[in-house]
């Protein structure tokens, strides 16, 4: 019989950091090391539990769930993350990694987490479970020089381990500002305090006595034969003003004798206006002149997990800045069959009220995969009924886009 349950001892510890050193071999560079990273994480975070499958007493699977508060439109909600989903080599295509996620479902529905988000290893395999894709990442790669260069220097200040609750006031101001970031737990910010032990080098801007803006990155070779040329990769840029974001760039332009590029994988899809020469640094062009200017990738997906729950937490929390209307959602949910079925909601007065009936309803059908990424503002409604992926009448649409609009497409800077 299969048993999913949490791991309390040293051998089912043993056994997972197994099935995970095999099932993601570029995670470590040993067994022993990867044991003693799970070990940690096991004794440290407060806020995360590992789990083992059992099959007939055999560990064959298992994953890591942390509990997160996610800002969704300015206020913070709580969501579950899920890491390190691995199957044993000898046990794949048996549904373990299903099972696996089913139960992590069900645990956030129990747990009034109506949200869980996660990292896919394939975006396909969770689409067909209900995960929706989030925002974007594209990777810039651009000349110093790109930046502008506003010759002020003032405010510039090397930040190390001692500055960590500067660095942590800082995210945390940026994180209740901006949708689909999420805190920072006293674990995390260690982890991140162990950064500055090592490589790495972290960059900061003060106004009036707070860091206002942060920049850590490291150095990169550019090439094997020439110990001379090499780039910097930025792993976070953080900022809460405009002027603290320029003099932060300002920084990075005056590196230009001895960094011949900058890499940047960032989710604000506008950090293009903020260089001079928007071409990536290998220069590709399409037949139509299009200048290539980053690399784009999926990343983060998200899913609601109880579509009632879901519609209930907007009805407390949350106005709409849209016209007084009644929808018939009709939501498709084959992975949780729980969800299936039509919601109907009245918008009075930008308020949301779930009811068992309403008159004149605006009826849409939609997965609940797509529901999800509308709901966390990674898609304009529009785009999705152009592809078919929202079913409703064309003289509908304009109305829906404006109920599911959401100002600021979600960022998150969050690992797991």
């Amino acid at each position: 019989m299969r048993e999913i349950k949490p791991i309390i001892c040293a051998v089912d510890m043993k056994e997972f950091a197994r099935i995970s050193f095999y099932a993601y071999p570029g995670m470590s560079s040993s067994y022993d090391k990867l044991l003693e990273r799970l070990q940690e994480i096991n004794s440290k975070d407060k806020n995360s539990m590992f789990y083992v499958v059992k099959d007939e007493q055999k560990a064959v699977g298992g994953m890591r769930l942390i509990d997160y508060k996610m800002n969704y439109r300015n206020e913070f909600i709580n969501v579950c993350g899920v890491g390190v989903v691995a199957v044993d080599l000898a046990h794949k295509k048996m549904g373990i990694a299903k099972d696996l996620i089913k139960f992590y479902l069900n645990k956030c529905r129990n747990d009034k987490q109506p949200i869980a988000i996660l990292y896919p290893f394939r975006p396909d395999f969770y689409y067909n479970m209900g995960f929706g894709y989030g925002t974007p990442y594209l990777t810039y790669s651009f000349k110093p020089h790109s930046l502008t260069n506003t010759k002020d220097r003032t405010g510039w200040c090397y930040l190390a381990k001692e500055d960590m609750p500067l660095i942590a006031d800082c995210y945390k101001r940026v994180a209740q500002k901006q949708h689909g970031f999420c805190l920072r737990s006293s674990f995390e910010l260690e982890r991140y305090k162990k950064r500055f032990e090592g490589n790495g080098v972290t960059i900061g801007y003060k106004e009036n006595g707070r860091v206002a803006g942060y920049l850590y990155f490291t150095s990169k070779k550019s090439s094997d034969t020439n110990f001379l040329t090499n780039y910097i990769k930025i792993h976070e840029f953080v900022y809460t003003t405009p002027k603290a974001m320029q003099a932060l760039c300002n920084f990075l332009y005056i590196q230009s004798d001895q960094y011949d590029r900058i890499e940047y994988e960032t989710q604000q899809h506008d950090f293009h206006y903020a260089l001079s020469d928007v071409r990536y640094t290998d220069q590709d062009i399409s037949p139509r002149i299009a200048h290539k200017a980053y690399i784009g990738g999926l990343g983060m997906m998200y899913r609601i997990v109880d579509v009632k729950m879901w519609f209930e937490l907007l009805a407390a929390k949350y106005i709409f800045n849209c016209a007084d209307m009644s929808l018939a959602i009709t939501v498709e949910d084959s992975f949780m069959p729980t969800n299936n079925g039509t919601y109907y909601l009245n918008i009075t007065n930008k308020k949301l009220k779930l009811v068992d009936k309403a008159d004149n309803q605006i009826a849409l059908t939609v997965n609940i995969a797509e529901l999800s990424s509308l709901m966390m503002g990674s898609v304009r409604f529009e785009n999705l009924y152009r592809v078919g992926k929202a079913r409703c009448k064309e003289q509908n649409v304009e109305i829906l886009s404006d109920f599911f609009n959401i100002p600021s497409a979600p960022q998150c800077l969050t690992s797991f």
